[in-house]
């Protein structure tokens, strides 16, 4: 019997909000000290995939995500975590709006593939301003730091999206064939 849809709502958002926090806690395992980036940040690749699937106003989730995954393994970081909250926001809400506007491409094929490529780029950069300001703010960068570290940021964010993504959107793609090709088979 299929799950009713606010029952599947609900799991997806719990199952997103672990997922996150699970990728926020792997990614923090590789920063040494405080003024660190985490140059590989799967979460984003997770973020982008839900907004891309589900829509914007699942972006409110990242912040949500974000807020547990500071408190369970950063805390002590109060001062970056409005910026970090603020850069997975609007880095989502603006990555999936480029993945998602008209016209979408066919799920699979390579102009989706760039399409997804394009979000992921324009999420990065958007997370990473936001995210290098607030390390500067925070006074875990010096001024002259701020851009290589927003670019660390971007690239974390990237690789994540590069290697996450792909999979979840393929993943989501063929999840709701799956029944009729057993019937077929």
């Amino acid at each position: 019997m299929p799950m009713k849809p606010l029952a599947r709502d609900v799991v997806h958002a719990l199952v997103f909000v672990a997922g996150y926090v699970a990728c926020a806690a792997y990614a923090w395992l590789f920063i040494a000290r405080p003024g660190d980036i985490a140059l590989y940040w799967p979460a984003s690749g997770l973020a982008l995939a839900l907004v891309v699937t589900h829509g914007p106003r699942w972006a409110l989730l990242v912040p949500l995500s974000m807020w547990i995954a500071h408190v369970g393994f950063q805390p002590g970081r109060d001062a970056l975590l409005p910026y970090a909250l603020a850069s997975g926001l609007a880095g989502a809400l603006a990555g999936g709006w480029v993945a998602r506007r008209n016209p979408v491409p066919r799920p699979g094929t390579v102009a989706y593939g760039f399409r997804i490529l394009e979000g992921g780029t324009v999420m990065a950069l958007v997370g990473a301003i936001i995210g290098g300001l607030g390390m500067w703010r925070a006074q875990l960068v010096p001024s002259d730091d701020m851009v290589p570290t927003q670019l660390r940021w971007a690239l974390g964010d990237m690789l994540g999206i590069a290697s996450v993504t792909p999979a979840l959107l393929l993943a989501a793609d063929w999840w709701p064939r799956r029944r009729q090709w057993r019937r077929d088979h």
